[in-house]
């Protein structure tokens, strides 16, 4: 009797799980449609130093290495923008959407680091419209660093890169700070990959690449203190990702460009001011949403559970702290730029509460309410968009 009542709560959960993930990814794929090609997109459907349309991978290339020495050094996220525009608005909405939906696994990637993993499909799927929710409900510029393609590749699309390079040093670090034998297991093929993808990591963008740098030199330095072995592709991680962060900072076009900005011919008491401006900005504007979430799980988690913050929850947050710091080095911190800290953050929870969980399965309620609240703000906010493209608000 026990088993068929777990069976029907599965069955429940499931179809509950389905529909509301269904409606999540609808919505999403929906508002992808509306949002148009538009503004850089235009340029970068070109080869950049005319107005030839890109029409192959050699137009691409062509391109970037125009872009690198004209205009900015990141190269990995504008050669994927420039494939995907190749590829069609049609085959873009789909794309988007997948990459949507593939964030949030990997965010539940991460929160499986802290054990307890979901017993149903059904679960499974509630946790990860929870997520796509929050990735739009927290986020200071869902449209601009989503839906919007050039803000798309280079946010949503290369900070997927970002977390699978973050992910295995976090693990790295968990194995060897915590003494988790379970994780300490290789990763299959991991010496070869890693290689290229702390390429793309590194050469990302001026302040995730150095950040996801300084966590892999931080695994490397955490082996060394707990004398551990340190592994051949820890090394070549953040050997690799160093070079990447090099070549993208260091790119002339950026020199190119820094010289266009009007802020930079200030005098110097009143860019400092504003370089000050922009990274409070950043915290108090961009990312306060998720920092209040995060502040709130972590006092949860520190004084109603009376646990203590895991190293990896740190790492997280120093990294979403530090990145969005990072930005004082620039004169110019759009909100979607803040979309890289945002996640940090968002990954930081995931595995406090995923922590919470397992040492209280009743915080699964807790969950579900609050989780459920920015899903439905985040449904909110799209269904309001499409509502205006639509004409049905005036």
């Amino acid at each position: 009797m026990a088993v068929s009542k777990t069976n029907k709560k599965n069955v429940l959960t499931g179809i509950i799980g389905i529909i509301i993930l269904g409606i999540t990814i609808v919505t999403v794929y929906l508002t992808q449609k509306w949002v148009p090609v538009m503004m850089d997109d235009l340029w970068y459907s070109t080869k950049l130093s005319d107005d030839t349309p890109i029409r192959n991978a050699r137009d691409i290339f062509e391109a970037q290495v125009w872009h690198y020495n004209n205009w900015g050094g990141r190269s990995m996220a504008h050669t994927l923008l420039q494939f995907i525009l190749l590829t069609g608005a049609k085959c873009a909405d789909v794309l988007n959407t997948c990459a949507i939906v593939l964030t949030g696994m990997i965010v539940l990637k991460f929160a499986g680091l802290s054990g307890k993993k979901e017993t149903c499909i059904g679960e499974y799927l509630i946790k990860l419209s929870i997520i796509i929710g929050c990735i739009h409900g927290l986020n200071a510029n869902w449209e601009m660093s989503m839906y919007w393609q050039s803000g798309a590749a280079n946010y949503l699309y290369i900070t997927m890169f970002i977390m699978a390079f973050i992910y295995v040093y976090v693990r790295e670090i968990m194995a060897s700070f915590n003494g988790e034998a379970s994780l300490s297991k290789k990763i299959s093929g991991i010496d070869i990959w890693i290689v290229p993808l702390a390429i793309i990591v590194g050469w990302s963008n001026e302040n995730m690449g150095p950040t996801s740098f300084l966590i892999a030199v931080f695994a490397i330095a955490v082996n060394i203190y707990k004398h551990q072995k340190v592994k051949i592709w820890m090394i070549l991680g953040a050997i690799f990702c160093a070079a990447g962060c090099a070549v993208c900072i260091l790119a002339p076009g950026n020199f190119v460009r820094s010289g266009q900005v009007v802020s930079n011919n200030y005098g110097i008491v009143w860019q400092i001011y504003l370089r000050f401006y922009g990274m409070f900005k950043g915290y108090l504007e961009y990312l306060f949403p998720v920092i209040v979430l995060t502040a709130a799980v972590a006092v949860f988690v520190i004084f109603v559970l009376k646990q203590s913050l895991k190293i990896q929850e740190i790492v997280l947050l120093a990294a979403g702290i530090v990145s969005c710091g990072a930005m004082l080095l620039s004169p110019h911190f759009p909100d979607r730029a803040s979309y890289g800290s945002m996640m940090c953050f968002i990954l930081a929870d995931a595995l406090m509460l995923r922590r919470a969980v397992k040492a209280d399965s009743k915080c699964m309620i807790g969950v579900y309410i609050v989780g459920g609240v920015i899903w439905l703000r985040a449904m909110y906010i799209l269904s309001e968009f499409l509502g205006i493209s639509w004409g049905w608000i005036l």
